[in-house]
């Protein structure tokens, strides 16, 4: 049975997460590459890791909503890390809002949230709607997420989230697609690589 499509068009996109200077206060490395959607709701992130003007593939994670099944591999040693079932009707989980090691909210990836709307722009080539939503404003830390969803593609294209930690402390942190391109990604995008071999995995020792 060939699956149902769920939006008009797929697309594929550059992602990146930051800025960097919230999350390296908190040791951890900020995320960027590109993302792969099909008409069906499969999804694929390339994983980069900058060094100086090159970047590396260190990460490939796939949600294949059609045969619900989601893989993790390691293009370095061309691994398949993990491999899990997952719910074809829900698909990947929510997009992590989150100051590392204080809050995190997930925001769906596929719908506006339903607060209050902000209005239309141009992301690009994309006609986006806008949502606010506020969180702990009557203390610390608080959060104000500004959303914006493109239904074209029925995705979140932009999210900046203000985490206002004390009265004189606010940190940003952000979520992006950019570089559009409006296609249908190649189906053995979201399958794991002939060539690629499970991780053997040491046992846990007592």
């Amino acid at each position: 049975m060939r699956p149902k499509a769920v939006r008009k068009w797929g697309f594929e996109a550059d992602f990146a997460y930051g800025p960097p200077q919230a999350f390296y206060a908190v040791g951890e490395a900020p995320q960027a590459g590109r993302l792969y959607v099909d008409r069906f709701g499969r999804e694929r992130e390339d994983t980069y890791l900058m060094r100086g003007s090159k970047r590396e593939l260190v990460m490939i994670d796939i949600w294949d909503v059609v045969a619900g099944r989601y893989y993790a591999l390691s293009p370095t040693d061309k691994k398949v890390l993990w491999e899990d079932p997952i719910d074809s009707q829900i698909g990947r989980g929510g997009l992590g809002v989150s100051l590392p090691g204080i809050m995190t909210f997930s925001l769906s990836r596929h719908a506006l949230p339903k607060r209050r709307g902000i209005g239309t722009k141009q992301i690009e080539s994309l006609t986006c709607q806008g949502a606010i939503i506020e969180e702990g404003v009557q203390g610390y830390p608080s959060c104000v997420i500004e959303c914006w969803y493109a239904k074209a593609i029925a995705y979140v294209v932009q999210v900046s989230a203000t985490w206002t930690v004390s009265a004189d402390n606010k940190v940003e942190t952000t979520f992006q697609l950019s570089k559009f391109r409006l296609w249908e990604p190649e189906p053995k995008l979201f399958q794991i690589p002939a060539d690629y071999k499970p991780a053997k995995l040491d046992p846990i020792k007592n």
